[in-house]
């Protein structure tokens, strides 16, 4: 948490959590807690429980494995289709795409991303990559598989749509 204190447990990785967590990185936490707690939240999503701890602790994985160190992030009931999975596991992140409020919104409610809603594109890519979705906050709220590549989207003044509905997996 923001005192250093460890979390034993947490149901659901959300922004509040988020909040919480030092982007430093250290010897001791290589490669920064917010990167460790994205693929928790994938994991989690995906159905699967996670325990982050630290090998100098106890008798390590042993105690890691009965959750008597370390911070359990439980399992979520896994809604996610096969072509959802797919995309959230198999795909590399070709670039970013930072929403504004009523964006994140939308796509909560399993509606298609709009160009309108996108305050910030990161990064190159082309049609049918993957791109990751963030809050104007830069925390991932979704992935998609774009329906056009970032050239195209920038030289239009038109709303079009980035992302359909089916091509989105939210976190």
């Amino acid at each position: 948490d923001s005192n250093g204190e460890i979390i034993r447990q947490v149901q659901k990785i959300d922004s509040d959590i988020l909040s919480a967590v030092s982007s430093d990185t250290s010897s001791s936490c290589l490669g920064g807690m917010i990167s460790k707690l994205t693929f928790t939240r994938l994991a989690s999503r995906l159905g699967i429980k996670v325990v982050i701890f630290g090998l100098e602790q106890g008798r390590g994985i042993i105690d890691a494995l009965e959750e008597k160190i370390g911070t359990v992030f439980e399992a979520q009931e896994a809604s996610l289709t096969a072509r959802q999975k797919w995309l959230a596991t198999g795909s590399l992140i070709a670039g970013k795409a930072i929403l504004d409020k009523g964006a994140v919104k939308a796509i909560g409610q399993r509606k298609s991303l709009l160009s309108v809603g996108v305050i910030e594109y990161l990064g190159d890519f082309d049609k049918g990559e993957v791109i990751e979705l963030l809050d104007i906050s830069r925390n991932p709220v979704a992935i998609a598989r774009t329906k056009c590549s970032k050239s195209e989207l920038q030289q239009t003044n038109s709303s079009i749509e980035v992302a359909h509905a089916d091509d989105i997996v939210i976190w």
